[in-house]
């Protein structure tokens, strides 16, 4: 239609620039109206979210089985954490429960990196002996909390766990590890 226009007006001796004007913007028109329309076709028409993940699950069994297991592990992990008589704790709680409690921090890192900076009083335990649930010495500390700490939880958590059974009743341990409490910028002591 533009285009005609153009042709008649540029034979006839008319106006080119009003009438090349018009052609712009009728083929800017149309062309949003072309993208509008496709944009429109591709949103799924009378489909709800419900039966697009059920056609997913269909076209993807593998995958959707990955996301079951993983769902499934993720509130295994929550519920066991949650019913665990060992209690993970934040580096205040880890002072407060030696400051109020006397509970005693046991540093399960390597010697030397126990030596090179530990939380203040603090004493080494050997993780290779508390893995055979060897814990000789520390029957002292039975009824009082006890926390363990290593490089990020890891390691304290299976050792607590071993301890529980053992018969202590106050086992806690250091979430994040010592990482955690360098980050919380308290104090560390050095040395042997």
């Amino acid at each position: 239609m533009g285009a005609r226009r153009f042709a008649k007006c540029c034979g006839g001796g008319g106006s080119c620039a009003s009438v090349l004007i018009d052609y712009v913007t009728d083929v800017c028109t149309s062309a949003r109206k072309k993208v509008y329309s496709r944009a429109i076709s591709f949103s799924p028409v009378g489909k709800n979210n419900m039966e697009q993940y059920i056609e997913f699950l269909g076209r993807n069994p593998i995958l959707s089985i990955i996301w079951l297991v993983l769902a499934a592990m993720l509130v295994s992990s929550w519920l066991k954490g949650m019913f665990s008589k060992i209690r993970q704790i934040n580096p205040q709680q880890l002072t407060i429960l030696v400051n109020r409690q006397e509970g005693q921090v046991f540093d399960m890192r390597a010697v030397k990196e126990f030596n090179g900076s530990r939380i203040a009083g603090s004493e080494h335990m050997n993780v290779e002996k508390a893995k055979q649930n060897d814990f000789a010495g520390l029957e002292k500390f039975k009824t009082k909390p006890i926390i363990l700490v290593c490089n990020t939880g890891m390691t304290a958590s299976g050792i607590a766990s071993n301890m529980y059974k053992a018969g202590f009743e106050q086992v806690y341990v250091l979430s994040g590890g010592f990482g955690a409490w360098q980050t919380a910028g308290l104090p560390t002591a050095s040395g042997k």
